[in-house]
């Protein structure tokens, strides 16, 4: 079932990256602008609307790469996480490891800098929605405060990488 799920992405995810590619227009600073106000507040209307930009500039350009698993990102396949809370966090993920990327000039995922992010989309998550739990962003969370959250992400990081 997992297996067929992450089929399905992946496949979803070429048919998307197949579409012509017209990344040219999003210069690196207008990604980095948007991905500030994607940070500042992630389920405002402005940070929907830079969500979707950003999240096609990661799919589309060969500037960046994204890991995109479950490992990666826990809560992408979890039916009891609300579709719209899987999107924030999802862009969260990408805006974090594309920002690392664009920022750094290197064309390598940066799990740790998308995690980042995710923490604080879920943080604003629950400030919107105070009962919401994403059993997956608590597992990051006890992986960080434990410190076995850097030796996940260079088993990510290490691993062949699928561009998102």
């Amino acid at each position: 079932m997992m297996r067929r799920a992450l089929l399905i992405l992946a496949c979803s995810l070429a048919v998307l990256s197949t579409r012509a590619q017209n990344v040219a227009k999003y210069s690196p600073d207008t990604i980095l602008q948007l991905i500030g106000i994607l940070e500042r507040d992630p389920i405002s209307e402005r940070g929907i609307a830079a969500r979707a930009v950003i999240v096609e500039f990661a799919e589309k350009s060969d500037t960046v790469l994204v890991e995109v698993s479950e490992r990666a990102m826990p809560w992408i396949l979890d039916k009891r996480v609300p579709e719209q809370a899987r999107a924030v966090l999802t862009a969260a993920y990408v805006a974090g490891n594309v920002k690392s990327q664009l920022e750094r000039k290197v064309n390598a995922n940066d799990s740790l800098a998308g995690w980042k992010q995710v923490f604080n989309a879920y943080e604003a998550l629950r400030k919107h929605s105070p009962g919401i739990r994403v059993p997956g962003v608590e597992e990051l969370l006890e992986e960080e405060k434990s410190g076995k959250l850097p030796a996940r992400a260079s088993e990510l990081d290490g691993q062949g990488k699928v561009r998102v």
